[in-house]
């Protein structure tokens, strides 16, 4: 699902995001590119390099490459 003009992507089922040596994969994310903004929920996987994060959300900043928060179960 894609709005355009707003900048903000749906992504439903397998979503993979990567960015540098960082990759980030889960059930669902969305992302808002003029907020900097992506969130991931159901089963989340962030790696860096050894250093990896699971969750069941993730808010992650795009412009920081920041965890800005998780939530586990």
């Amino acid at each position: 699902q894609v709005d355009s003009k707003r900048s903000i992507y749906v992504a439903t089922g397998n979503v993979v995001y990567l960015q540098g040596s960082q990759r980030a994969t889960a059930l669902n994310g969305r992302l808002d590119q003029n907020a900097h903004a992506l969130v991931l929920y159901g089963n989340v996987r962030l790696t860096d390099g050894e250093q990896m994060l699971s969750a069941q959300t993730i808010r992650y900043d795009t412009l920081t490459k920041k965890v800005l928060s998780s939530v586990n179960p």
